[in-house]
């Protein structure tokens, strides 16, 4: 098998035959715990642009670090847009603002510039 896992999580397939891998993980605890993921890989040459779309809605009171964008916060650079709400985002992720209605959050993915997140935030009381 040809292939390589670099240190961005993303499969490069080094042969042009080869149409899936499999990774394994074992649990560090209990080595006999291993498992097993195939993946396809996708020969994907394609300029188009990939947006993912979020709307979601949250009461002051609500905008805690629980519903912080924490996951996706460090493979994206992140912009406020519409921002007459006075919006902030800190670098977890975590939101706040100082009164109600929609803002605009959009974060283009540092590794592949193709792919756009786009987050309709409804602010509420």
């Amino acid at each position: 098998m040809s292939y390589a896992l670099c240190n961005k999580n993303i499969i490069f397939a080094l042969d042009e035959d080869l149409i899936s891998v499999k990774i394994y993980a074992m649990l560090k605890e209990d080595p006999s715990i291993v498992y097993e993921k195939t993946f396809t890989i996708i020969n994907d040459e394609s300029l188009a642009p990939i947006e993912i779309t979020s709307n979601m809605s949250y009461s002051h009171s609500e905008l805690n670090t629980n519903n912080s964008i924490f996951l996706y916060i460090q493979y994206y650079t992140w912009e406020i847009e519409e921002n007459e709400l006075n919006v902030n985002m800190d670098n977890w992720g975590f939101i706040s603002s100082n009164g109600t209605g929609t803002v605009v959050i959009i974060g283009s993915y540092i590794y592949n510039p193709r792919v756009t997140i786009i987050i309709n935030l409804t602010i509420l009381e």
